[in-house]
């Protein structure tokens, strides 16, 4: 087969969806079939390869570490030569436009990956509210065209698929596939389940976008109501960094909670294995990869009991979900999960093992095939 991959986001910008598109294209051309990858340039200006074709963009707006594929781009002539089987969309934004745009003038079919509730991301796209208010009505209306020119959407989650049914309604196909756990670059580090006693300070990681909907405050102010022997680890980069570390420093816990940056996989792997609990109060998340990744390296987790997090996290067996922005009632989850490590520690690896690569990889595979 031969596949196009539109996103709206990729390198050297790190997220759950590059994260996932770079594992499926991989896994896609390990077993044989041939990929274009459809995404923004670091440039004005386009870069057409056999590989890859970046788009002409600029950073958007609303989140300089992003970019947006708004300017004319001459893809359609690479496309045409490419003769792709399948147009395969992982964003609804500029690229996905493109990604609609281009299925008519090949006639090719469109297979759409929700990852995103975009309802969520209003604050990216404008300053004023009454602003924000207008392009929330509008978003709706330019999902549902969205959808309807989609052959078959795809979601990670049964959550996110019931939202946007609730919301726009089953405009076409809806099928459920999760996000794979990319296993080889976690594996770099051994991981093994967890051991009591604890020896030392408590290590708490939350790996992710430093950005306002995924809901930091609510673990700063968890760790204010923790013992002092808990430390919070954060890795990744994001908008709201000076938000939140003036925040730790305003909750007086700013000598235990360290923001580490962007980490390369190699120490990310580490992180994982090394920590004892991954904490995620983010209401944002569709899945939530990076709780899928610390359940494989045997961490358990605590997390919002919201959207994706609801299906990945099996209260008092893998971790355990609180109410969402209730610190105090993360704060306990937290010290239960660490009362019960060993037992949730030796759960967590297999409760994932339906996000496993080999399982999820073929019904992707044996989805497209329905369009060839």
């Amino acid at each position: 087969m031969k596949i196009a991959i539109y996103s709206d986001t990729y390198y050297p910008t790190v997220d759950g969806v590059v994260v996932s598109i770079s594992y499926l294209r991989r896994e896609l051309i390990k077993r044989s079939n041939k990929c274009i990858m459809v995404v923004p340039n670091q440039s004005i200006k386009g870069n057409y390869t056999r590989s890859h074709l970046f788009l002409p963009s600029v950073p958007f707006w609303g989140y300089k570490d992003y970019r947006s594929a708004v300017l004319p781009s001459m893809e359609f002539r690479y496309l045409k030569k490419f003769d792709p089987d399948i147009l395969n969309l992982h964003g609804i934004a500029f690229t996905g436009f493109k990604g609609i745009r281009d299925s008519y003038r090949l006639k090719k079919p469109v297979i759409s990956m929700y990852h995103t509730n975009i309802m969520d991301s209003l604050h990216y796209l404008s300053k004023h509210e009454i602003m924000r208010r207008n392009i929330g009505k509008l978003i709706p209306v330019y999902l549902d065209w969205f959808l309807r020119n989609s052959d078959v959407v795809v979601f990670p989650s049964v959550t996110a698929m019931n939202e946007i049914t609730e919301k726009i309604g089953k405009k076409t196909r809806y099928e459920i596939i999760p996000n794979a756990i990319d296993t080889t670059r976690l594996n770099i580090y051994p991981s093994k389940p967890k051991k009591m006693p604890i020896k030392g300070n408590v290590k708490l990681l939350f790996v992710g976008r430093i950005a306002l909907e995924k809901k930091l405050d609510v673990v700063l102010k968890a760790m204010k109501l923790l013992p002092e022997n808990y430390i919070l680890n954060i890795a990744g980069n994001g908008p709201a960094l000076e938000h939140y570390t003036k925040m730790s420093r305003n909750l007086g816990i700013d000598n235990r909670v360290n923001f580490l940056g962007y980490i390369s996989d190699e120490k990310l792997s580490e992180l994982y294995s090394n920590s004892h609990v991954f904490v995620i109060p983010s209401t944002f998340e569709t899945q939530g990869m990076v709780a899928l990744e610390s359940l494989y390296m045997h961490t358990p987790v605590v997390g919002a009991n919201y959207r994706g997090l609801q299906e990945i996290i099996k209260d008092d067996f893998n971790g355990y979900r609180f109410s969402q922005g209730e610190s105090s009632e993360m704060a306990e989850k937290i010290l239960n999960a660490v009362d019960n490590i060993e037992r949730l520690s030796n759960n967590a690896r297999k409760s994932v093992s339906s996000y496993m690569p080999e399982v999820v990889i073929e019904k992707f595979i044996s989805l497209f095939k329905e369009f060839v």
